[in-house]
């Protein structure tokens, strides 16, 4: 450690000290990638804008309990060994940026520790950490641990902009945890493996900047620029960060569930189509036009080409584009065109950045720019717990848009932030934007309640009785044993099972009851695993659809089955095409720790639809086979009796999601559950369901 940090912090005693003089003993570490990398879009936009000026993101975190500095930083390390795009390193040639990645050897101090007496301190420590971020020679990454008397710990995590964003943050803080907790039970670190590089993904999408299909989108892009609305600013002159003001908006966390719940019910809405439904009323109530022109952005990452999978991949992949959104007068028919015209983007928007890097767009200023954080979640059983996020830019750094308005869930409650200059605004003006909104949300809170309990009153209540779907009693009594296993995770029944629940309620929120479809489109891995058991739970049928199968057949499927909605992975969600009517849940993106962990109680009979699996049929057309909860229940619990595996041995689940071979073992004890009342039949607990699900070692990766 440094001078700065042992000023601080005493040694840790014993070997640390001495662990800290030698390279970290990582496990494997991925092929290297070097050299010369396209840069994406919105790099391209942000070097053109401010140079190689820092530019962070950041999170603030307290600490639960103490940590040894020395492994921290080793963890921290790690991270940079393993994410290649952390070692990018920026250059401009004749006017021209362009980006490279550094080998894995660079040696920067990562961690600094340091005192504070105040928090006027801390604030300029701060500063100082995230103006220290260098995008020409490194590092991009770096924690800053405060120690202030009174109260506990904090670490600062900060990236540079150019090469993370949020689900890069969420890769990266739980690669962290898992390399300091490795460090700190005496092991190699061995991080998950890494999916697709940055590299291969920019290479792959400057080829695309040629292809007919892009150039396709061009005409629908140029109507979108025009369409950018001119705000009546008090002045046109660009406003800086250190003029920047804000305003914040938080919604309750009773209204913000019962807000988003109605609308998901009634309309199928996400939140950010319900808010961007609300704001294009309220802003062009307010400017007096028929339509709003606004900037928004997505996590960039749409499935566009067979073979890459960007699921734990780091870097800088937002995308950025402008929209024109009109809004219909009456209540219902905005909430409708919005969510159309929200869908009429295709790509993810991906198009608009190229067209315009080539130069045949003129790339307007976003008057208005809209940014919807999905749900980042709590670090839960850890040492971390999340007090504070944002960005961080220097004092003469130009401002994002004259307005830019800023969306997150923290605690369930909604809180909107507007960023604004009020050399460009006057803060009455923006106070009464605010309040307008806050109606129109209220109103459309209203109706979506409405409209939801009419249609759950006009349906027809199945006739069987309420029954929940849980754990049988023995695993209660004995939660310790092990469900799932990947790799150095763990997961105990008790766990899957409250996971399984909270989703499960969730799916019920959105409107899943028994014999709903729902699409399950999900790489091997835990995730699906709680996703299928979620979905049972919930009473609905799924569908399972292997992403290895071709898109053609998938979308076969998903038209065929009548899928309602689809559980999904951002690395996934566009791997299915689907229509309007069907809506995609990112696991990823699901923040569903606010939901009991009780099992919901359903009403299903024998013959409800448990599942549709496909198989071969007409060139072109699959077939589907319908199975039933009764029979997939009696189904399951022959095959357990005549495998007849014990609660100490392991199951390898090779079998295509897509199969009959797949449900066989992970939905045995859940059907049983379920029916146990309806088929009037004792059903024993298999001790082997879902014991464990890793790579086998004899099998070629």
């Amino acid at each position: 450690m440094t001078a700065r940090s042992s000023r601080s912090f005493p040694p840790p005693p014993g070997s640390a000290w001495q662990l800290s003089q030698r390279d970290v003993p990582l496990g494997p570490i991925p092929d290297g990638v070097r050299g010369t990398v396209p840069l994406l879009p919105l790099q391209a936009r942000l070097l053109e804008r401010q140079g190689a000026a820092p530019c962070s993101q950041y999170l603030l975190f307290e600490l639960a309990e103490d940590l040894e500095p020395i492994l921290l930083e080793q963890a921290l390390r790690a991270l940079v060994a393993h994410h290649d795009a952390l070692r990018l390193r920026f250059a401009e040639e004749g006017g021209a940026w362009r980006q490279a990645c550094a080998e894995a050897g660079e040696r920067h101090e990562l961690l600094w520790l340091c005192e504070a007496s105040g928090e006027a301190e801390v604030a300029t420590l701060c500063t100082e950490l995230q103006r220290s971020l260098d995008p020409r020679s490194g590092p991009l990454l770096r924690a800053l641990c405060l120690s202030q008397a009174g109260r506990a710990d904090r670490l600062l995590l900060a990236i540079h902009q150019l090469v993370a964003d949020a689900i890069s943050w969420r890769v990266l803080l739980e690669d962290l945890l898992c390399a300091y907790g490795q460090l700190v039970a005496g092991r190699r670190v061995a991080l998950p493996a890494g999916t697709s590089s940055f590299k291969a993904w920019a290479e792959r999408l400057e080829a695309w900047a040629a292809a007919p299909a892009l150039q396709a989108q061009r005409d629908f892009w140029l109507a979108q620029e025009r369409a950018c609305t001119q705000l009546p600013l008090l002045v046109r002159e660009p406003a800086r960060e250190e003029q920047r003001q804000c305003l914040e908006l938080c919604l309750c966390a009773e209204f913000s569930r019962e807000l988003l719940q109605a609308a998901r019910q009634a309309y199928r809405l996400r939140a950010d189509e319900l808010l961007l439904a609300a704001l294009s009323r309220v802003l062009c109530a307010w400017s007096e036009q028929d339509s709003i022109g606004l900037h928004l952005e997505n996590h960039g990452r749409a499935p566009l080409f067979d073979g890459l999978d960007l699921g734990r991949t780091v870097g800088c992949f937002t995308s950025r584009y402008p929209l024109r959104l009109q809004p219909a007068a009456d209540l219902p028919g905005n909430l409708r065109a919005i969510r159309a015209q929200l869908h009429s983007v295709v790509d993810g928007g991906l198009a608009y950045g190229l067209l315009r890097r080539r130069g045949e767009l003129a790339g307007a200023a976003p008057q208005v720019l809209f940014r919807y954080l999905e749900p980042f979640g709590e670090v839960r059983d850890g040492p971390l717990r999340l007090v504070d996020a944002g960005r961080w830019r220097e004092a003469d750094a130009l401002l994002e848009a004259p307005l830019c308005i800023e969306v997150e869930q923290r605690g369930g409650a909604l809180r909107l932030r507007l960023d604004f200059s009020p050399s460009q605004w006057q803060r009455s003006t923006l106070e009464g934007l605010l309040q307008r909104l806050q109606d129109e949300l209220r109103g459309i809170r209203a109706h979506c309640l409405h409209a939801s309990r009419s249609r759950l009153a006009g349906a027809a209540p199945p006739a069987a009785p309420a029954h929940a779907c849980s754990l049988p009693e023995p695993v209660r009594r004995h939660p310790e044993p092990i469900a799932l296993a990947r790799g150095d995770t763990r997961l105990a029944q008790v766990v899957l099972e409250t996971r399984s629940n909270r989703l499960a309620r969730h799916l019920i929120e959105c409107g899943v009851g028994p014999g709903m479809r729902v699409g399950l489109c999900l790489a091997h891995g835990m995730a699906m695993i709680e996703g299928l058991l979620a979905i049972l739970k919930a009473g609905g049928a799924f569908v399972p659809l292997d992403p290895d199968c071709p898109r053609e057949q998938l979308a076969c499927m998903a038209e065929d089955s009548g899928l309602q909605w689809l559980l999904t992975s951002t690395a996934l969600c566009g791997r299915v095409p689907l229509g309007e009517e069907v809506e995609a849940i990112c696991l990823d993106l699901l923040d569903a720790s606010g939901y009991s962990s009780e099992p919901p109680s359903l009403a299903l009979r024998p013959r409800d639809p448990a599942c549709l699996l496909y198989a071969a049929g007409p060139p072109g057309r699959p077939r589907a086979v319908t199975i039933g909860h009764a029979d997939l229940s009696r189904h399951m619990q022959d095959l357990g009796r005549s495998y007849g595996m014990r609660s100490a041995e392991a199951e390898l689940p090779g079998a295509s999601t897509g199969g009959d071979g797949a449900l066989e073992r992970w939905a045995a004890e859940l059907s049983a559950q379920m029916l146990r009342g309806l088929c009037r039949r004792r059903v024993d607990f298999f001790a082997a369901f879902l014991n464990f699900f890793r790579p086998h070692p004899s099998l070629p990766a």
